[in-house]
């Protein structure tokens, strides 16, 4: 438990009983001897042992100064002298207490011994406009359980601003690029606060680590806890890594003075130590040190203040706010990648894999219930304040996720699904989990671009975690008809809306580094039956307001990285082969500079569609594909290889290229490719 040590100047004002006073500040005094509360006593500064007077608050300050007291605890035992205890608390400048003994009932004659609780109104009034922050502890009998409780609360406030007035915190890396929510102001916290940070590259994190390794001995004294303490569910060198990772951030924090650390968790680390640090996080919390994530320094902050709080007897956990529960209002998963302390698992933890990563190092477990208190230290524009709310524990919100279906609506759904052939039984399963967010009509309902950015930025930030560069999507085409197998992935059937919702979410996701949006099907895409060969008769000022216009307010206001061009033919020829609509609209009219390919199959597909069959219309050709202005003709099929070679300087070619087209189109798959890589 960590220590605290109050200064204890009760006071009194001289129009009461001088006696009654001084009786009650030798109960007072016993009641903390009592409850085990250090407190440095005033006795030998006057026979009373009482704050009156100015010549006695002075040696009063002097004294506490040189006891290095860490709050001042003022009890009112009459009515109090209260421009001295304000003098006090501000040449002090430590947490302060009000409190005084509940008041007896008056003599018959209207006579009182106190006055305590007006003592307390003024003193608190002298307080304020000497700008001293107080706690005020409302009166009652020394052997009432809200004497203890509130002197416990004060105690722990002390903690907290003794720890907050010293904090130093190692800081293990930059900040990762895209966590612009956990920037700080490095200067500000120190000029403000007397914050301190201790900046280190992740290279001497990693020497460390090796060090650690080399050595052996804590190494393994962390390894045989983990095995003791958590169902081990990964390799023995990937269990070192984590061991060491641990003895090595302990061993930082100490070389710099350090009370915290924030590290950041990836993904640089994961190149250099192949492990996620969550557990060597929860290790080091389970001991008192907190270490945060994603270099959030205010977390950092927050979970020193949390520990402060507990007295340094309860551990805290780092956790975001994700899902709401599913079936209990007002419910909300706390859930992260591991850094909880162990003492806080409601069962074993299990040492694995994180949900969103491919490396080790998490902890999974479920958390105790009970009581929890929710904080955050937080500042920008030069502003700081502190969320506090309280919350209780409750059954995991995924055991309710199936209450949904009945389960006879499970049964058919096990019926329907495929059964699978003997190899894929036998083949490896590789699982990847991701977010499944409302269809495009949906999203196209609410009107709200802001919102559909933010969920452009979820897939974003999935397309990072599974190394995924390029979305082939959204889809955009306009709803022309209810019969329409696509409808549900298509917006709208107004180009304004279904443009703007596009370009929000092609914006979110392209707030990633490396990650684009491949806009589809340009043009003209409406319905499915029949689509390698329908044929959509359209004028040209249709064409332009409403089939087109979805696509140039998507490409104007977001810039995808990528465009793929629709199977079906316009005026009687195929979107893909048209090089008025893949070129001279796209390119030289709408300035658009990125890389445009096929829908899939959509030459060779096109001649088997057929069957054989003479179709009314011809299937496109992957030389006219080249020739529109497409970039990649997708998958890219033997047979579309040699059309497209055949038709290389071929005058008698339907499509003739040239080796300068091909250049082009090379150079724009070049130029994509480096963009996202």
């Amino acid at each position: 438990m960590d220590k605290i040590k109050l200064g204890f100047a009760p006071t009194r004002r001289s129009i009461f009983s001088a006696p009654d006073a001084i009786k009650y500040r030798g109960l007072t005094a016993d009641r903390l001897t009592e409850l085990g509360i250090d407190y440095v006593d005033i006795t030998d500064i006057n026979e009373e042992g009482l704050l009156y007077d100015d010549s006695d608050m002075k040696r009063i300050a002097e004294k506490f100064r040189q006891e290095k007291i860490d709050g001042l605890f003022l009890p009112h035992c009459n009515f109090g002298t209260e421009y001295e205890c304000a003098r006090l608390a501000k040449e002090l400048g430590v947490p302060v207490l009000l409190w005084g003994p509940l008041d007896e009932r008056p003599d018959e004659d209207g006579v009182r011994l106190r006055d305590t609780q007006c003592g307390l109104f003024a003193t608190g009034k002298v307080l304020r406009r000497f700008r001293v922050p107080f706690t005020y502890m409302t009166n009652c009998r020394l052997d009432d359980p809200v004497f203890e409780r509130g002197i416990r609360d004060f105690m722990a406030v002390c903690n907290v601003v003794k720890k907050f007035r010293n904090m130093r915190i190692l800081q293990i890396s930059t900040r990762p690029f895209d966590f612009w929510t956990t920037m700080c102001n490095e200067g500000e916290l120190l000029e403000k606060f007397n914050i301190q940070l201790s900046p280190i590259p992740m290279p001497e994190l990693t020497d460390a680590v090796k060090a650690a390794k080399e050595a052996g001995t804590e190494v393994a004294a962390v390894m045989q806890y983990c095995r003791e303490h958590m169902d081990i569910k990964i390799k023995d060198d990937e269990l070192e890594n984590v061991a060491a990772l641990k003895v090595a951030m302990k061993g930082l924090v100490e070389k710099y003075g350090c009370q915290a650390a924030a590290i950041q968790c990836w993904n640089q680390l994961q190149c250099e130590l192949g492990i996620m640090p969550c557990a060597a996080n929860a290790l080091m919390n389970e001991e008192g040190i907190p270490v945060v994530c994603e270099t959030d320094i205010h977390g950092a902050i927050t979970a020193l203040m949390v520990e402060a709080a507990g007295m340094g007897e309860t551990r805290g956990f780092f956790a975001d706010w994700t899902i709401r529960h599913p079936d209990i209002e007002n419910g909300e998963l706390l859930q992260h990648c591991g850094p909880w302390p162990i003492s806080v698992a409601r069962e074993t933890p299990k040492l694995t894999y994180p949900l969103a990563f491919s490396h080790p190092g998490s902890i999974t477990a479920e958390a105790k219930h009970g009581e929890v208190t929710l904080a955050r230290f937080d500042g920008d524009n030069g502003e700081y304040s502190m969320l506090l709310g309280k919350a209780k524990g409750v059954d995991n919100p995924l055991a309710g996720m199936m209450e949904f279906m009945d389960q006879e609506q499970l049964q058919m759904m096990a019926a329907m699904a495929p059964k699978p052939t003997e190899a894929e039984e036998k083949a490896p399963i590789h699982y990847a989990y991701c977010t499944a967010i409302p269809i495009g009509t949906a999203l196209a309902q609410s009107f709200n671009t802001e919102m559909c950015e933010i969920l452009g930025d979820l897939v974003g930030k999935e397309m990072e975690q599974f190394g995924v560069h390029l979305w082939l999507a959204p889809a955009m085409n306009i709803q022309r008809s209810p019969l329409c197998g696509r409808n549900f992935e298509y917006y709208s059937e107004d180009p304004v809306v279904g443009g703007r919702i596009a370009a929000a979410i092609t914006n979110g996701v392209q707030k990633h580094k490396g990650c684009g949006t491949t806009i589809k099907h340009f043009a003209l895409n409406n319905q499915e039956t029949n689509r390698m060969a329908s044929n959509s008769i359209v004028s040209e000022r249709a064409l332009r307001e409403i089939y087109l216009r979805t696509f140039e307010i998507c490409i104007r206001e977001s810039a995808p990285a990528a465009v793929m061009s629709s199977y079906n033919l316009v005026n009687g020829e195929h979107a893909n082969n048209s090089k008025d609509i893949q070129t001279h609209v796209l390119r030289d009219e709408w300035g658009y500079e990125g890389a445009v390919m096929t829908d899939w199959y959509a030459v060779g597909g096109m001649i088997a569609a057929a069957g054989g069959r003479e179709n009314k219309h011809p299937a496109g050709l992957a030389s006219g594909c080249i020739h529109a202005g497409n970039d990649l003709v997708m998958p890219g099929m033997a047979a579309d290889f040699e059309e497209m070679l055949s038709a290389v300087d071929n005058p008698e070619a339907k499509y003739p290229i040239t080796r300068a087209e091909l250049q082009v189109t090379a150079k724009r798959v070049l130029e994509m490719i480096c963009k996202l890589v």
